[in-house]
């Protein structure tokens, strides 16, 4: 058998309290926007972010009603 090929992407996810206070932070530490947070169609307030060391994160939480 063939040795596995190193995986193309990992994505972090983090689920937190409050996605636009975490999403703030990361910018401001210095993240850069991949996928700007919203409302998405899938009930979640989300977005992707690139760390300064080329790591992708995502964050998210529910639409609260």
């Amino acid at each position: 058998m063939p040795p596995a090929e190193k995986p193309a992407a990992v994505t972090l996810h983090l689920e937190v309290d409050d996605a636009d206070r975490w999403w703030d932070r990361a910018v401001a530490a210095g993240a850069a926007i991949r996928f700007p947070i919203d409302n998405q169609f899938w009930g979640a307030r989300y977005g992707q972010l690139t760390d300064p060391f080329g790591h992708v994160w995502s964050i998210g939480r529910p639409i609260k009603d």
